[in-house]
């Protein structure tokens, strides 16, 4: 198993992650006879050998698992992707990982450990931008159906502005080349798209050029999470 950080298109390897454990995938054992009272039964040999490649798979599960958990504190990763060579192999290790992970599943390909780091990186890309697509259409749709039946959404500039001044926001979300002038009072940090006097200090706003940094800024000094 191999863990890579997948950040602003950079990829890479954690070199310290490398784990390589002995699997079995062939024993060769004779059978054993188990006699009772009933008569001779053969094969509990093979289920022995069964078991004992199956409790080397499953230690190599947690071994991966904590390793990736170790890394994901370290690192305070955001999301996982998962590749294997098989769906089986993917199913298994999500069984393995901690729920702080497991919360944290993006998304899977299919590779195997000897891959080059090139080719994983393409699928990996790929396999981010897919879910990085979904999960805002999720998000929107979310946002839509909170406005429409709940009223726990606002969409547009004045009333999120409204709900910032109120201290509302939960979750700010902005198209990301999304910008706009307005109006700022620094000293009460009162933003407003259109020019009046600030209703605290009753000073002039400030005029500035990029309101949407300072949306931005307010929403996290309102610890809300940005989208």
């Amino acid at each position: 198993a191999r863990l890579f950080s997948l950040y602003l298109g950079d990829f890479e390897e954690y070199p310290d992650v490398l784990i390589q454990d002995e699997v079995p995938d062939q024993v060769s054992v004779k059978k054993s006879m188990t006699v009772s009272a009933a008569g001779v039964y053969s094969g509990m040999g093979d289920q022995r050998i069964q078991r004992h490649i199956e409790d080397h798979v499953h230690r190599h599960y947690k071994h991966v698992a904590k390793k990736g958990f170790e890394v994901f504190r370290r690192e305070r990763l955001e999301r996982l992707i998962v590749a294997a060579p098989d769906e089986s192999e993917i199913s298994l290790l999500k069984d393995h990982l901690h729920s702080d992970l497991q919360r944290r599943w993006t998304g899977t390909f299919q590779a195997h450990p000897g891959d080059d780091a090139q080719e994983l990186k393409k699928r990996a890309l790929d396999t981010a931008r897919r879910c990085e697509k979904k999960n805002e259409r999720e998000l929107l749709d979310r946002l839509v159906d909170a406005q429409l039946s709940r009223g726990l959404g606002v969409l547009g500039l004045e009333p999120v502005l409204d709900a910032l001044r109120m201290g509302q926001v939960h979750t700010l979300i902005m198209k990301e080349d999304f910008t706009v002038s307005g109006y700022l009072c620094r000293e009460d940090r009162y933003l407003s798209a259109g020019s009046a006097s600030c209703p605290v200090c009753g000073k002039d706003l400030e005029p500035v050029d990029r309101l949407s940094e300072e949306l931005v800024q307010e929403a996290l000094s309102q610890d809300a999470e940005i989208e």
